[in-house]
């Protein structure tokens, strides 16, 4: 639910510890959310990218390494 970058952190983290590691986590893709798929991805959690309107916002959550 969090737009910043802590809370997307915290956010991530609490999905993980009650619902396992066999998910997505969906992730706002702006300045903190790249940010923080980014991390997420360094510690092998799987992201859905969010709030994509336009082809740059879709190109820059690539790059960041979210999978879909």
């Amino acid at each position: 639910m969090a737009t910043h970058y802590g809370g997307i952190l915290k956010d991530a983290h609490y999905i993980l510890e009650n619902l396992g590691q066999d998910v997505y986590v969906k992730v706002p893709v702006n300045k903190d959310g790249l940010r923080a798929i980014k991390v997420l991805k360094n510690e092998n959690v799987k992201i859905t990218a969010t709030a994509i309107y336009t082809k740059m916002q879709g190109y820059l959550a690539i790059e960041a390494g979210a999978d879909y």
